[in-house]
């Protein structure tokens, strides 16, 4: 089963049921368990919505970005997970909503992050106003890997 139907993601393609299923006796999440137990803390999904850029930048307009957001939103609210959308996020915006990831009080349970955005092969993403590398936070991603 997919979670893509043509270009976009649809909620209708998921069976949440064993995910938002709570009466399970365990709350730790094993290897090879068929669904991830959220039910101790906030499942949260993080979106860098890029439609625009700096004029100076010479990157197209992405139409069409705000469907595939709707979409998003809706398949990830139906799993129960909070939504914190940014648009046209700068650079630094970006660095300090990953940052604060690491430094958080919030119990998590579950984080994904989309980045709707133009890229190059070579792994470089563009905020706003500025050309970055995604890799540059594997250091602060990686915390939610060993926390599992």
């Amino acid at each position: 089963m997919s979670l893509m139907e043509g270009n976009h993601f649809s909620s209708s393609a998921v069976d949440n049921s064993a995910v938002l299923d709570s009466s399970s006796s365990s709350t730790t999440t094993e290897k090879d368990d068929p669904a991830y137990d959220l039910s101790e803390g906030t499942p949260l999904a993080i979106v860098f919505n890029h439609r625009s850029y700096q004029q100076d930048k010479e990157l197209s307009e992405r139409e069409g970005t705000d469907v595939d957001v709707a979409a998003i939103e809706g398949a990830f609210y139906d799993l129960g997970f909070r939504v914190d959308k940014y648009d046209n996020p700068n650079y630094d915006k970006i660095d300090s909503v990953i940052s604060d990831l690491q430094s958080t009080d919030e119990v998590l349970s579950c984080v994904a992050i989309f980045v709707l955005t133009h890229g190059q092969d070579n792994g470089t993403l563009y905020a706003n106003d500025m050309p970055y590398r995604l890799d540059r936070y594997k250091r602060i991603l990686a915390i939610f890997l060993r926390s599992m």
